[in-house]
């Protein structure tokens, strides 16, 4: 018989030892692969919560949509602004989640069909509580890295407290001229009209005979008196204001407007109610200026009731540190179409009214930082 050819063992164990050597790299590789894996996976999960944080963090609401118009992404802020909830959104085509925003329909649809990009368009909504928000809304068409579409972006910032500052500031300026160029005129005015009341009451004691004249004369007194009157808080209205402000305590003067207004409260059949719900009784403010707020609208309430209405006076703290006065009535509320003039000097709807009560107010609160 042949001798085993040891040689030839040799080398197959050599090749079995090889290919051991082989496997156990692979398996290593592979170890080391699957690490670098998981890791991958973490950090594109992290990435992807992060990126989720940042959407939802985002003071801005933010709507994303695929290129057939299905919602992808709809933040928070945007559910806040629309009042959709994001359950609702998801999945849906915009055309049937925004019916109740047409204007921002036609913006998408712009972007998608016809790839318009729009830049801080700003309109008018309704807000969830039924208050009018403005917006100002961007949209961008995305694109793949070899330029084809892929859906588009709605930027939505919430601009009615800019807006509402605008018109503040506004309303300022035009308050200023208008006391620059009417406090001369009225002054004048104040003057002639004393004459006139003045001759007016000689020409009631001179006509003690004659009926006819006499009642002349008293109208001509009496109109004269109200003219004077009305130039005399037109003059109060125009000059600046300067407020002593301190720490004012809000049950204090609101039970004080109750009492004094109680009589024509009665006098109209209507009831006065407080209903203060506030931490901070105390507000930093001018005493006089806040009593005077009070008188004019607690008396334009009583006014506004029917007779058996009621009159509330709330309060309630609000955010950043200030607190909210509300007077409330049972009337028939303030129509749309005036709602926009209520503070513009001597418009007003009442038949005696000289239109000067609440654009003083509206003065005395934004003096003291406030806003009505």
């Amino acid at each position: 018989a042949n001798l085993p050819d040891k040689s030839l063992d040799s080398s197959v164990e050599q090749i079995v030892a090889t290919f051991q050597r082989m496997i156990e790299e692979l398996r290593e590789k592979e170890k080391r692969l699957q690490e670098l894996y998981h890791k991958t996976q973490k950090r594109a999960d992290r990435l992807e919560q992060f990126n989720e944080y940042i959407l939802e963090g985002m003071a801005s609401g933010l709507i994303s949509c695929d290129r057939e118009g299905i919602i992808t992404n709809f933040n928070l802020s945007a559910q806040k602004l629309l009042g959709i909830g994001e359950a609702d959104a998801l999945g849906c085509h915009y055309n049937k989640i925004l019916v109740a925003t047409p204007r921002l329909v036609e913006l998408i649809a712009e972007t998608l069909n016809d790839e318009i990009n729009a830049s801080r368009i700003e309109f008018e909504i309704s807000g969830v509580d039924g208050n009018k928000v403005s917006l100002g809304v961007s949209t961008t068409l995305i694109c793949d890295e070899f330029g084809r579409k892929i859906g588009a972006t709605v930027i939505m910032t919430d601009l009615t407290e800019i807006k509402q500052l605008q018109k503040d500031i506004a309303y300022k300026d035009k308050m200023a001229a208008l006391g620059e160029t009417a406090a001369g005129l009225a002054h004048e005015l104040r003057n002639s009209m004393t004459a006139v009341t003045g001759y007016g009451k000689l020409m009631v004691k001179m006509s003690k005979d004659d009926p006819q004249l006499r009642q002349a004369a008293e109208s001509i007194a009496r109109e004269g008196a109200a003219t004077e009157q009305m130039l005399t808080r037109f003059l109060e209205f125009a000059q600046p204001t300067s407020f002593d402000n301190s720490w004012v305590s809000l049950p204090t003067l609101i039970d004080e407007q109750i009492n004094s207004l109680s009589a024509l409260a009665e006098e109209r059949g209507v009831t006065l109610i407080a209903r203060l719900n506030t931490a901070s009784n105390s507000v930093w403010a001018d005493q006089l200026a806040v009593r005077q707020v009070l008188a004019n609208l607690i008396i334009n309430a009583i006014e506004a009731c029917p007779e058996g209405g009621v009159v509330q006076i709330e309060t309630t703290d609000e955010q950043a540190g200030f607190t909210a006065i509300r007077v409330c009535d049972s009337g028939p509320g303030i129509p749309n179409e005036i709602r926009e003039k209520v503070f513009t000097p001597f418009f007003t709807t009442k038949e005696d009214g000289n239109g000067l009560g609440l654009c003083t107010v509206r003065k005395l609160v934004t003096g003291m930082k406030g806003r009505i």
